[in-house]
C-alpha cells in the first residue's frame, strides 16, 4: 500500500503495489504500475495537475481507478481491467482521458460525473456521463463523398476531422443528436483518414479513434493497338496500350504490365501524356500455326480502378525454301542378286544443291546400303542396291525430311530385277568371254583371204 499526502512533485514508478493513494498532492506521475487485488486501485483525492500513465490496475473489489474533487489530471495508456468500476470520477472537471484499455469491469468501464474533460481514442464498451461513441460507420462511398454515421448514449455535437493523413485537416459538422451523420463532399479519389467528436451538455469531449475509408476508384479502360495481327515463326512486333479514364481522357505515369501466353515481351512500361505505352513482342517459334494470347495490366492505384485487354497474334511457322529431290537413275534394270549403284540429287528452288541435308532411303525388296546419309557438296548422295533373288518389280523411295528452312521433299524409282536368258551363265565375266571369243573370230577372218 503506498500513500502520498499533502505533497508536490513525487514520482511513482515501476513498483507493484495493492493501492496507490494521492491526498491533496499536486504534480505527482504514477507510471509503470502494477496495482491489483485491493478495493481500490488508484484513488485521488483533492489532487490536481497528476499524471496517471502506463498503469496496469485490475481485480480490485471496487474501482480500479477512482479520482474525487480532483481536477486537471491525465489518465493515459493505462490498463483497467476487471474491477467492479473501471475509471470512477466524482466531482472532476478539466480531465484527459485518453487511449486507456478499459473492460470487463462488471458494473461499468467509466463512471463519469464532471466537466469540460476530454476523452480520447479509449477502448471500452460500458459508460455513463460521456457521450460514448460507438457504432462508428462509413456508407455510401462514392468517387467525391461518403458518409460518416455514429451513435452516441447522450445527445451530443457531430464533427469529423478527415483528411488524406491522420493529420486530418479537415473538418465537417452537423447537429446535436445520438444518432449522428455527417456527409463529406468534394473528396478526391484515395484513402481518407477520419475521426469522430462529439461534446455533451456538460462540455465533455469525446474523440474516436481513427478510421480509414477509401474513395471508389475511377473505373479505367485499356485500348490494344494492334489488337489482332499475325507474324511469322521467331518474328517480332511493338504493341501499344491506351490507358483512358471512364471519360475517354488519357492517363499518363500509369504502370502497365504485359504478359504473353508463348514468346516474350516487355514486362513493364509507362504511359505518355497520350496514355501510350508501348512494348516489344517477340513470336514463339513453331512448326505449325498457334495462337498467342497479349494481356495488358493497369493494376489501378489510389485515384484509379484497374482494367486489362487481351491482344491475338497468330503466329505461322516460316515459309520453307521448296526443295527438289531426284533420284538417278529413275529406272533401271538388274540381273537376279546384281547390283546397280543409285544417286539421289537434292536441288533448292533455284536449282542450287544442297549440301550436308540428310537423306533417307527405302526399297520394297532387295535391300541398299547405306540407307540414310548427308548429301555431298554437290547435293548429291550415292547408295548401292542389291537385288533380291527372285526377280519382279522394285520400287526405291528416297526423301528429304525438310529443316527450319527447306521444305520436304521426296521422289521414287522403279526397278526391274529379271532372270538370266536361257543358257547363259550370267557368273562368267565378260572379261572371259571377250578373250575366248576375238581371237577365234580373227582366225577365221585370216583363213577367208
Amino acid at each position: 500500500w503506498l500513500g502520498v499526502v499533502n505533497s508536490n512533485n513525487i514520482q511513482v514508478e515501476n513498483l507493484v503495489v495493492e493501492t496507490v493513494m494521492l491526498a491533496f498532492t499536486h504534480n505527482t506521475r504514477v507510471e509503470n504500475v502494477i496495482v491489483e487485488n485491493s478495493s481500490v486501485g488508484i484513488y485521488l483525492f483533492s489532487s490536481s495537475n497528476n499524471f496517471l500513465l502506463n498503469n496496469t490496475v485490475g481485480n480490485n473489489m471496487e474501482e480500479g481507478i477512482h479520482l474525487h474533487s480532483s481536477h486537471n489530471n491525465i489518465l493515459s495508456n493505462n490498463i483497467v481491467k476487471n474491477n467492479r468500476w473501471g475509471i470512477k470520477v466524482e466531482n472532476g472537471n478539466l480531465l484527459v482521458i485518453s487511449h486507456n484499455v478499459i473492460e470487463n469491469n462488471s458494473i461499468r468501464d467509466i463512471e463519469f460525473d464532471g466537466k469540460n474533460s476530454v476523452f480520447e481514442a479509449n477502448v471500452y464498451t460500458t459508460a455513463r456521463g460521456i457521450p460514448h461513441i460507438h457504432s462508428v460507420c462509413v456508407t455510401d462511398i462514392t468517387q467525391t463523398s461518403a458518409t460518416i454515421t455514429w451513435a452516441t448514449d447522450e445527445d451530443s455535437t457531430s464533427v469529423v476531422e478527415y483528411g488524406p493523413t491522420a493529420a486530418y485537416g479537415y473538418t465537417a459538422t452537423d447537429g446535436v443528436t445520438t444518432n449522428h451523420r455527417v456527409d463529406l463532399s468534394n473528396l478526391s479519389p484515395g484513402t481518407y483518414h477520419f475521426r469522430v467528436l462529439s461534446t455533451d451538455s456538460e462540455n465533455n469531449l469525446e474523440i474516436s479513434g481513427d478510421f480509414t475509408f477509401t474513395t471508389i476508384s475511377l473505373p479505367t479502360s485499356i485500348t490494344l493497338e494492334p489488337s489482332s495481327f499475325s507474324l511469322v515463326s521467331g518474328g517480332s512486333r511493338e504493341i501499344t496500350a491506351i490507358l483512358r479514364d471512364n471519360g475517354g481522357n488519357p492517363l499518363s505515369g500509369k504502370t502497365i504490365s504485359w504478359s504473353t501466353t508463348a514468346g516474350t515481351i516487355t514486362q513493364t512500361s509507362m504511359t505518355d501524356n497520350l496514355g501510350r505505352a508501348t512494348a516489344t513482342f517477340t513470336a514463339p517459334v513453331v512448326t505449325q500455326m498457334e495462337n498467342v494470347t497479349i494481356t495488358a495490366t493497369f493494376a489501378g492505384d489510389a485515384g484509379y480502378g484497374g482494367s486489362q485487354e487481351n491482344a491475338l497474334c497468330t503466329v505461322s511457322p516460316v515459309p520453307s525454301t521448296p526443295t527438289t529431290l531426284t533420284v538417278s537413275p529413275s529406272s533401271f534394270t538388274v540381273r537376279v542378286g546384281g547390283r546397280i549403284t543409285l544417286t539421289a540429287i537434292l536441288l533448292d528452288n533455284a536449282g542450287n544443291p544442297l549440301p550436308g541435308k540428310q537423306i533417307v532411303w527405302s526399297t520394297t525388296s532387295g535391300s541398299i546400303e547405306p540407307m540414310i546419309g548427308l548429301t555431298d557438296n554437290h547435293g548429291r548422295m550415292e547408295v548401292t542396291f542389291f537385288a533380291p533373288s527372285v526377280s519382279g518389280s522394285v520400287e526405291i523411295g528416297v526423301m528429304f525430311q525438310g529443316d527450319s528452312v527447306h521444305a520436304r521433299s521426296q521422289a521414287i524409282g522403279v526397278g526391274t530385277v529379271s532372270q538370266p536368258r536361257p543358257g547363259t551363265r550370267p557368273w562368267i565375266p565378260v572379261a572371259v568371254i571377250v578373250i575366248i571369243v576375238l581371237p577365234t573370230v580373227f582366225f577365221f577372218l585370216r583363213r577367208k583371204r
